[in-house]
């Protein structure tokens, strides 16, 4: 009965994460993959949250560069997560700041919804261009915080650093 100690495994798990404090991230709304998705460490802090989609975004340029299509939907739903957390915690913002991140994050999760319809069809240029779409969302997110606000120890993680975000060929400059 592999079932019965996979489930065993699963709740236990589950029950350590819940008792060490961190926050689980659950792909769960949409998508045909929805609830497939890994559990993972949900940042705590608007910087951490920032650094994290940062980390997603450089990861899922480098899936579709591979032509690993197939897993583009994984990475497209942790951004969608991220920067939702992203926009509830970002309770510092001017009301005018916090009503586009919120709007840029319905956008995002279009976008992960498209990446996913693309990448599970093997359509490279049409995931390439929702990608190119996804990094310009980010950008505009970012513009809304003050310089600095998502720094994560001093260290911005800001498309600015070299352009290792965005040098990636997927028309997300200019």
């Amino acid at each position: 009965m592999n079932t019965k100690k996979g489930m065993k495994s699963l709740v236990l798990s589950l029950a350590v994460v819940f008792a060490s404090g961190a926050v689980p991230l659950l792909a769960s709304e949409g998508g045909h993959h929805e609830g497939a998705g890994e559990v993972m460490h949900m940042p705590e802090t608007v910087p951490g949250l920032w650094h994290e989609i940062k980390e997603q975004e450089e990861l899922l340029a480098k899936t579709i560069n591979a032509g690993s299509l197939g897993d583009v939907h994984k990475i497209a739903f942790t951004i969608r997560d991220l920067s939702k957390t992203l926009a509830e915690k970002s309770t510092d913002l001017a009301p005018d700041a916090i009503s586009k991140v919120k709007s840029s994050v319905e956008r995002v999760a279009e976008v992960a919804a498209l990446l996913d319809q693309y990448g599970d069809a093997g359509d490279k240029t049409n995931t390439e261009d929702q990608f190119a779409r996804l990094g310009k969302l980010l950008q505009f997110i970012e513009m809304q915080y003050p310089p600095d606000a998502l720094s994560l120890g001093g260290k911005p993680h800001s498309h600015e650093e070299g352009g290792a975000h965005h040098a990636e060929g997927h028309g997300k400059e200019g």
